[in-house]
């Protein structure tokens, strides 16, 4: 892994000159360089268990950890931090949240590229982070329990092994494509090589998100591991503590190959996967694809083409040419109309499911309706089912009086029923 001014720049710091120091000189360099920025972890932490590093994210104030430039940096620095220390043998990847190992990147990042240069070396770093995990001489181990989503799932794609609860709120998937984007980390490299071409174009064109067992049948998950019971414990910590000592194991049973990773596509996965070595096939299977996308999109919506092309390119020129073009087709997308507009509309949507209202010191045990039409006997009905004391109000009397004879008859039934 080669640092140029791009990466320095990135982690805040002062240029890394090109020279001809060597890779592991300038590795040094930067982590040096990064201790002095980062006094304090604020969104993480990192610790060993005796020969094993872990680093936990953990997003304070926030129910999901969002990768942006500070999480990046603070990762980065605790995975330089073991990857340099040689008592150090393997590396366990977590969340400190129970319902959230990562959910993607965090869109301000993306909505802040102002032009094409901007977002390719956005992804571009990413990238970089990504390969270091990917290239790491000691074994690195994903323990995933909650969202795996966006940068999230890329970050686990790059790990050598990948442990998930086999819960609802563990899930994965590649959205970036609702956004009118694709994955920028090398999630369109590396996960054709670890699953079929199927199942890997159907995530990435659909943005879909698939639970636990799913991805564990379709070979993006190595082991699942079931939650705990409440005959055994209620508290979330505590499978957090289990997950990380199971991960920990993994991770000690493969270091002594006791634990031999052997991935086999299922048929008839393994037959397009071997087909798609012979060019022809490769090239018809992919013409194939974006006729599919070109039908479906009608040539409104460029991200799912751009997807297929980065894809093939990868296939036939080799993961570095396909990362390559990965990053030229992010800075793409990233400034393009239709994803500043997706952004702008999914940024609108979350905030609309916020409370902005601060919450009531005093919780109300009375409330008024005011409209006896349809909808307005309806919130009356279900507010006295929940125990408030309700007042019912129209300027019609005749409407009041049709919905509290409405509101009585539905409430005998109730009673009737016992």
């Amino acid at each position: 892994l080669v640092f140029d001014r791009r990466m320095a720049t990135f982690f805040g710091l002062t240029t890394v000159a090109r020279s001809t120091l060597s890779v592991k000189f300038q590795v040094m360099r930067l982590c040096n360089r990064c201790s002095t920025n980062i006094p304090t972890l604020t969104r993480m932490n990192s610790y060993r268990d005796e020969e094993i590093g872990i680093i936990k994210f953990h997003t304070p104030g926030s129910k999901e950890n969002v990768m942006d430039s500070n999480f990046m940096m603070e990762f980065y620095y605790c995975l330089n931090k073991f990857t340099q220390d040689d008592s150090v043998k393997g590396i366990v990847i977590m969340s400190g949240k129970s319902g959230s190992f990562i959910a993607g990147a965090d869109t301000k990042i993306i909505a802040s590229c102002h032009s094409v240069a901007e977002a390719t070396a956005l992804s571009l770093k990413c990238q970089a982070i990504m390969n270091r995990i990917h290239s790491n001489y000691k074994p690195v181990v994903a323990a995933i329990n909650g969202t795996c989503l966006g940068g999230g799932l890329e970050l686990a794609l790059a790990c050598d092994y990948r442990i998930a609860v086999n819960s609802k709120k563990t899930i994965f998937g590649l959205p970036e494509v609702r956004l009118g984007l694709l994955p920028g980390a090398g999630g369109t490299q590396r996960l054709p090589r670890l699953i079929s071409i199927i199942d890997s174009m159907d995530l990435m064109l659909t943005g879909k998100t698939i639970s636990a067992s799913k991805a564990k049948s379709i070979g993006l998950v190595d082991m699942l591991v079931e939650p705990l019971g409440p005959g055994l414990h209620t508290d979330e910590d505590y499978m957090i503590k289990e997950l990380e000592h199971g991960a920990v194991q993994v991770l000690r049973n493969l270091l002594s190959t006791e634990l031999v990773v052997l991935r086999k596509l299922k048929f008839p996965h393994n037959l397009v996967h071997t087909l798609l070595d012979i060019e022809l096939f490769r090239n018809l299977y992919f013409v194939y694809m974006r006729n599919k996308v070109e039908k479906l999109t009608r040539g409104h919506y460029p991200a799912p083409n751009h997807i297929v092309n980065v894809v093939r390119k990868g296939y036939k020129f080799g993961i570095g040419d396909g990362l390559k073009a990965e990053a030229k087709a992010f800075g793409l997308m990233a400034t393009s109309p239709e994803c500043k507009s997706l952004i702008h509309l999914f940024t609108l949507s979350t905030e609309c499911k916020k409370n902005p209202f601060p919450p009531v010191k005093k919780e109300p045990k009375s409330l008024a309706v005011i409209g006896a039409g349809l909808m307005g006997c309806g919130i009356a009905q279900v507010s006295i089912y929940n125990g408030f004391v309700t007042c019912l109000n129209d300027v019609d009397k005749e409407a009041l009086l049709r919905g509290e004879r409405s509101i009585a008859q539905h409430l005998d039934k109730k009673t009737g029923k016992g």
